[in-house]
């Protein structure tokens, strides 16, 4: 799994990372396919506590993520 300034890109193939450590930003990725069909489940964590930076920015990308759900279950309704 990408850690430290490897977690800038997206789809990285598995290195040997060594030890995650304090203030690493880690990137997670699982998939599972069937009949060629894939759902990528991401995440991101922290070592340790996480710098207000990037507490604000996940407050802002949840908040989006929200909208973009109620936005769009309220439209496949009609």
């Amino acid at each position: 799994m990408p850690a430290g300034e490897r977690t800038a890109g997206a789809r990285f193939s598995w290195t040997t990372e060594g030890k995650y450590q304090e203030g690493q930003l880690i990137y997670m990725e699982l998939s599972g396919s069937y009949k060629r069909y894939h759902a990528p489940l991401t995440r991101t964590i922290f070592v340790g506590e996480p710098p207000h930076k990037v507490k604000e920015t996940a407050k802002i990308v949840n908040r989006s993520v929200k909208r973009y759900t109620i936005h769009h279950q309220a439209r496949s309704t009609v």
